[in-house]
């Protein structure tokens, strides 16, 4: 235990040069979180469209199945096509698993925003990992996220070109710290790096 400790001194704290690198991340994170819970929920959406009607449909047929006198054989045929279809469309379409399939995207990116955030504010504290290890890990995180989510409809990726620019960050209020070594490193010459779009999937 005193052994893991001193290992945890010795890591440098994180300068706001560092810190700056995950910028890009941070943004296109939560641009993607966003993005995805719009799709999620438009997703959603037609699949409820679909299939509240298909269960009060078959609930109805349910019903007059049972009084074959009074009612015309066509209605209960009429209803079983109109059944058939809405769940043909929906089957088709994947709407349920794309709205799933969003919803736990949105998760994961909301997840990787908190981590970011959270990391942070202990890294110009008392880091438990070296900026480098961190900054590598929070990339292939991001990298993965993107290569397994689903595509997106054209209004949600209207959402994820918007905020990837328009979002507000926390780095503005980094506390100052360089790196010692720099004389002439100051906190108003951190560069911030170029947020380029990547590969939509």
């Amino acid at each position: 235990m005193v052994h893991y400790s001193l290992v945890i001194m010795n890591i440098e704290k994180w300068t706001d040069l560092e810190c700056m690198q995950l910028l890009p991340v941070w943004k296109l994170a939560q641009a993607r979180r966003d993005s995805h819970y719009s799709a999620y929920t438009w997703f959603n959406k037609l699949n409820n469209l679909t299939g509240l009607p298909s269960i009060l449909i078959g609930a109805v047929l349910s019903t007059i199945s049972m009084d074959n006198e009074t009612v015309p054989p066509y209605v209960k045929t009429t209803l079983a096509i109109c059944i058939t279809l809405i769940t043909t469309v929906s089957t088709y379409f994947k709407w349920s698993q794309k709205s799933e399939s969003h919803k736990d995207t949105y998760k994961d990116f909301n997840m990787l925003i908190l981590e970011i955030e959270t990391s942070l504010l202990r890294g110009q504290n008392q880091p438990k990992r070296v900026f480098i290890d961190f900054y590598e890990s929070m990339n292939d995180k991001y990298t993965k996220l993107v290569e397994n989510a689903e595509n997106l409809d054209r209004k949600s990726r209207t959402i994820l070109d918007k905020g990837r620019d328009d979002k507000p960050n926390p780095f503005e209020n980094l506390r100052g710290i360089v790196d010692e070594n720099d004389n002439t490193a100051e906190v108003d010459d951190v560069p911030i790096p170029d947020d380029k779009k990547p590969k939509e999937v």
